[in-house]
């Protein structure tokens, strides 16, 4: 676990890193309280662990003299293109296709496995983008790119072009972008309509939109954005314990 993670350090926040989800979610918040000009982007990668080429985790392990030993054991679970399980519970049922690529969530190696084989396309963004001023943070599939507001958009794209060559691909519908208000100009809007990343908001009773994005299921935007959507999401809690109490 030591050794995965000090080859994933120092973006990535999935392996080997107690309380991983507080440690980002803070990291964003102090990175945009510090630069409050910077645009934060979070990206949503489609059905990633079931779609990373298995070739690319297995290069990863026989890259590192240390984690060497592994490969043949990986070698054998991927060459085996094990059943899927569709739905949960006592409703699951095996599919009638098999798995063959990706990390099959569940299995005792497959955040290790998927952190190591996405780790190359993030380290090359990582690299990019601290050139121009900002910053890449990963926790496992969750993707936050920042930056100056002419930065981070641009590199949503090059990151992109990395995760199609280890059979990964972009979810544009669910990817959400913020910058604080007196920063929202005219640069930042045609940045984000050209790149199609909508803003991140959520609407009060009147349909005023306020601004933010989730990472890791916090609220990280403007004040008056994380108080409604924990509103929000308090009055959601309550309404289905008194369905279920």
């Amino acid at each position: 676990m030591g050794r995965i993670q000090s080859i994933c350090d120092p973006c990535q926040f999935g392996v080997g890193t107690k309380g991983g989800g507080a440690q980002i979610t803070m990291a964003l918040r102090l990175l945009i309280e510090a630069n409050p000009d910077w645009v934060l982007i979070a990206l949503d990668i489609k059905n990633a662990f079931n779609e990373i080429m298995r070739q690319e985790v297995l290069d990863a392990i026989w890259d590192d003299c240390v984690l060497r030993p592994l490969w043949y054991y990986n070698l054998r679970n991927k060459i085996v293109h094990g059943f899927v399980v569709l739905g949960y519970g006592p409703n699951m049922t095996k599919a009638r296709f098999a798995a063959m690529e990706g990390e099959k969530q569940g299995d005792m190696e497959a955040m290790l496995n998927f952190c190591l084989g996405i780790n190359k396309s993030n380290k090359l963004t990582l690299e990019s983008i601290r050139q121009k001023g900002g910053w890449l943070l990963t926790g496992a599939d969750d993707t936050y790119i920042l930056g100056p507001p002419d930065v981070p958009f641009k590199e949503v794209k090059l990151h992109e072009e990395r995760l199609k060559l280890i059979g990964l691909e972009l979810n544009y519908s669910k990817m959400k972008c913020f910058i604080n208000e007196e920063h929202r100009n005219e640069t930042y809007h045609q940045a984000k309509e050209a790149t199609g990343i909508a803003e991140g908001n959520v609407e009060d009773e009147n349909g005023e939109a306020f601004y933010g994005v989730k990472a890791y299921g916090v609220p990280i935007g403007t004040k008056e954005y994380i108080s409604h959507w924990l509103e929000l999401k308090s009055k959601k809690m309550i309404s289905n314990l008194r369905k279920n109490f």
